[in-house]
């Protein structure tokens, strides 16, 4: 008997009014955030995690300069032009790069 696999392909939803595309940081408040100081380069090999790079713990992110992976990781800030929204269909809207 073979297996059947259900495949649920989520529905593409249009980003809300309220909600801008950026392709930069803003910060027209002028928060200030507290300087953690220097963490180091992390040591990750792989991919960065909370439990296995320090500046994941920090709550900073990865960069070229701080991340033994050159910043190609999960904790590493992305800039995709391609990102769309989805209805999750369980825990409502979701996030994911388009195919291209």
């Amino acid at each position: 008997m073979a297996l059947q696999t259900r495949y649920f392909l989520p529905n593409e939803v249009s980003w809300p009014d309220n909600v801008h595309k950026i392709d930069q940081c803003l910060n027209p408040d002028k928060v200030e955030f507290k300087d953690v100081g220097d963490l180091g380069q992390c040591s990750c090999a792989g991919d960065c995690f909370l439990d296995t790079c320090n500046n994941a713990e920090g709550a900073v992110d990865c960069t070229e300069d701080t991340c033994n992976l050159y910043g190609r990781c999960s904790n590493a800030p992305r800039n995709l032009s391609t990102l769309k929204l989805f209805d999750t269909g369980r825990v409502g809207v979701g996030v994911s790069p388009a195919p291209t």
